[in-house]
């Protein structure tokens, strides 16, 4: 009794549809191999397609050579098949890093990463104790020496109409928050 209550209410039809999309996945899933094995020569056959991982677009002459020395070339359209047994592959091209995989890695797609992205390597440093010495000596340069007191007169800021303009906003937005800052807070 229970179970057939259970089948009339109102959710037990999404969970249903659910797990028929499930059971038809897995059944799309298991008739689409990309891996073929034939007993009769015991060899095994991989179709393999090779892209760029940024543009998706097929990469053609990519080397591809397993651990047993056999080797291939993608044509134009990024395609190879692979009709021996392996346990590692590598794939080469001169505008894209090498990429070496074990068997079970490998996917029917491989995407190569152009070169122009990579660095080669990264140093990340602080500053040395020499070089904080000569900022410090530098520092202590700038303000030992005599400082113009009284009226300076700067020709150049006076034709300057940029920093006129931005001296009026900086002024004006100073003016606002201190009235911002003047106003009672709200309390609800």
């Amino acid at each position: 009794m229970k179970i057939l209550k259970l089948l009339f209410r109102p959710y037990t039809s999404a969970v249903i549809i659910a797990l028929m999309a499930i059971v038809n996945f897995q059944t799309v899933a298991a008739q689409a191999p990309t891996l073929q094995i034939t007993t009769a020569d015991s060899t095994i056959s991989r179709k393999i397609t090779v892209i760029d991982i940024e543009t998706m677009l097929p990469i053609s002459n990519v080397n591809i050579t397993t651990n047993n020395k056999f080797t291939t070339h993608t044509d134009l359209l990024g395609r190879a098949e692979i009709k021996h047994q392996f346990d590692t592959i590598t794939f080469r091209h001169y505008n894209y890093s090498a990429e070496q995989l074990l068997f079970y890695e490998l996917t029917d797609t491989m995407m190569l990463f152009p070169h122009h992205n990579l660095l080669q390597e990264v140093v990340v440093t602080g500053i040395g104790p020499d070089l904080r010495n000569a900022m410090k000596k530098a520092h202590e340069n700038m303000l030992s020496q005599p400082v113009a007191k009284g009226l300076t007169f700067d020709f150049g800021l006076l034709l300057d109409k940029r920093a006129r303009r931005d001296r009026k906003h900086l002024k004006r937005a100073k003016e606002v928050l201190r009235d911002y800052d003047l106003q009672p807070a709200y309390k609800p």
